[in-house]
């Protein structure tokens, strides 16, 4: 299971996409979140959003992406 970026080329908040690999069924799933975040407060090698002090929303984006 991994999160990923719609777009990671914009400057505008993009979609947040779970994307998921069934291995016995041998498929891929991928869902949105329907979540958005600037690709500039998103980090790519740990998948999750950049957490900076002061900035609440990318804190309340981690919090629903943990659910």
């Amino acid at each position: 299971m991994s999160f990923i970026l719609k777009s990671n080329k914009v400057e505008k908040p993009t979609l947040i996409y779970l994307k998921y690999f069934i291995p016995k069924r041998e498929g891929r799933f991928i869902y949105s979140t329907k979540q958005k975040i600037l690709p500039k407060d998103w980090n790519k090698e740990t998948q999750i959003p950049l957490i900076k002090r002061g900035c609440s929303d990318v804190n309340l984006i981690k919090r629903s992406l943990n659910k």
